[in-house]
């Protein structure tokens, strides 16, 4: 059965876990629903700051965000953002 949940008002709709360079600083929130992985069909919500902010120093440290400016994954939720996430009920 498919999962059709609504998403809150405020989060822009992702299928991807992203923390993007280019993103700090506009306030944006995701609702992100991965379409594989053992997150599938789930639901996280999270402010892009807020995460950037708290992992800023582990962000830096990894060649992805160092080379392409983002951190993202397509099918789980990194570990330096598990505590900050909100899962839907």
């Amino acid at each position: 059965m498919k999962n059709n949940k609504v998403i809150k008002p405020g989060y822009e709709l992702r299928n991807d876990f992203q923390i993007n360079i280019n993103w700090v600083g506009q306030n944006r929130r995701f609702a992100v629903k991965f379409n594989r992985g053992i997150y599938q069909d789930q639901i996280f919500y999270y402010d892009h700051d807020v995460i950037y902010e708290i992992a800023r120093d582990h962000l830096e440290s990894l060649e992805s965000f160092k080379n392409y400016g983002y951190n993202l994954s397509t099918s789980n939720v990194p570990g330096y953002a598990e505590d900050y996430l909100i899962q839907n009920p």
